[in-house]
């Protein structure tokens, strides 16, 4: 019954802790205090993975780490039990670290592109062709806020495909076979899959922060502050008096 109690320990300080260290350390400590499937998921993996290098590149330290996890006292002293939490712990923290950089890096080119200012203007509809950056970088804008785009399709005018095709987009592909999946507004129902091959330009019709009340989304003023301190503060000033006017 003691080794049992002890493994489980153990599995806590080994898996469960390392996944919220991630987590913390990804800017998700609050996604971590809601629900406890992400802690775990980040911890499993962090052992699996840190498990499988110390198995490869350290076979002896690997039976010491099986003979603890199985409840033998003897080869547990309080030195070993700090090295092996290092172990798990750091690599947890710089793998979130890495994932945090990493979403950083795309804020900040995300507002540096030239779709994004467009973007948050919001005053006009904004055509661009399948061939240029540009394009998939408003869908990144529209992802970033957790708005849809309402858009119309021109075609190319090929041999299948003519005319124009309006609707909310429900989903983007940019793999082998890249196209958009439309829903059309007046008959939800109604789904239509186009094909990038033969599509000459899209026109993005709803464009810009959500203002429904004058107010934007909290993680959008996150997002936005995230960006440059205070601007989605002043964001959200703009659309206040807009709505008080």
């Amino acid at each position: 019954m003691e080794g049992l109690t002890l493994s489980l320990a153990l599995s806590f300080l080994f898996v469960l802790i390392p996944g919220y260290a991630g987590l913390w350390a990804e800017g998700k400590l609050e996604e971590a205090r809601q629900r406890f499937y992400p802690a775990l998921y980040k911890g499993v993996i962090n052992f699996g993975l840190v498990t499988l290098v110390v198995l490869i590149f350290f076979p002896e330290k690997y039976r010491t780490l099986l003979n603890i996890l199985s409840g033998e006292l003897a080869e547990l002293t309080w030195l070993r039990l700090i090295g092996w939490m290092a172990v798990f712990y750091l690599p947890a923290v710089f793998t979130g670290l890495a994932n945090h950089l990493g979403y950083l890096r795309f804020v900040f080119s995300l507002k540096a592109s030239r779709a994004w200012w467009r973007f948050l203007m919001g005053d006009a509809v904004i055509e661009v062709s399948p061939r240029e950056d540009m394009f998939w970088d408003m869908f990144l804008c529209y992802r970033a806020i957790g708005k849809r785009p309402i858009i119309s399709v021109t075609l190319d005018g090929g041999e299948n495909a003519s005319g124009s095709i309006d609707g909310e987009v429900l989903k983007v592909s940019c793999g082998i076979k890249p196209g958009i999946l439309l829903a059309d507004m007046d008959f939800p129902q109604t789904v239509t899959w186009v094909s990038l091959h033969h599509v000459k330009a899209v026109t993005f019709k709803n464009p810009g922060v959500p203002s429904d009340c004058g107010l934007i989304d909290s993680k959008v003023r996150e997002l936005l502050n995230l960006m440059h301190p205070g601007y989605g503060d002043e964001v959200e000033e703009k659309y206040t008096k807009a709505r008080d006017l």
